[in-house]
């Protein structure tokens, strides 16, 4: 089941999930049916327990900690469109830094920001054709496509995919600001200056040491 759920479906499901305003788990339970077979609320309220009860079975896999793990992907292909994941720091630009730094400051925001988050590192993948066939391909550059297009784009990417580039991702993220802040310090004490990207990473990694202080 967990194949047929988009990277948008999932935020959804975990916003029902982590949710405090529920009265009961009955009424967790409905919305989430709900959310999962697009049907409205009231389409279960009206049901008698019994038949409510084999509807509850629809949930017996949803489970966060439960969800598959899948190979890390290079690719994202959707909506008509393909991207390809930047995994490499050294290949991301100062305002990628910037947007991913904007975007996931804890882990709820990892999740509901996941759109955003992939979008911010994800470059598009531009077809060369000549004479309207495909002769190979180009990367395009970040902004090329709209942020808030492309964050859209990834709303739609199975979450398995989607999942497993992010938590990637983040493993590498918070291994390189963990050691780039002294790196860059010493630059600086030699007497160097540091460049835009240089700088854009260092505050990223302050604000983020701080935000975990």
């Amino acid at each position: 089941m967990w194949n047929r759920i988009t990277v948008g479906k999932f935020q959804e499901l975990y916003d029902i999930l982590q949710g405090k305003n529920f009265d009961s788990d009955i009424a967790r339970d409905i919305a989430l049916l709900s959310a999962l077979e697009g049907k409205p609320a009231d389409y279960y309220e009206d049901m008698l327990v019994t038949d409510f009860r084999k509807e509850k079975e629809k949930l017996s896999w949803l489970s966060l900690s439960d969800i598959p793990a899948v190979p890390i992907p290079s690719r994202l292909k959707v909506n008509g469109r393909e991207y390809q994941i930047v995994y490499e720091f050294d290949q991301l630009n100062a305002g990628q830094f910037i947007d991913v730094v904007s975007v996931s400051k804890t882990p709820e925001e990892n999740i509901l920001n996941m759109h955003k988050l992939l979008a911010a590192i994800c470059l598009p993948i531009r077809r060369k054709k000549f004479w309207g066939i495909t002769r190979g391909e180009a990367l395009g550059k970040y902004g090329d496509i709209p942020f808030h297009q492309v964050a859209e784009d990834m709303l739609s990417v199975p979450i398995l995919q989607a999942q497993a580039a992010a938590l990637f991702f983040y493993r590498v993220w918070e291994e390189y600001l963990r050691v780039i802040p002294g790196c860059l310090e010493r630059k600086v004490q030699q007497g160097r200056t540091l460049t835009e990207m240089e700088g854009a990473m260092y505050l990223a990694a302050l604000s983020t040491r701080d935000g975990a202080g």
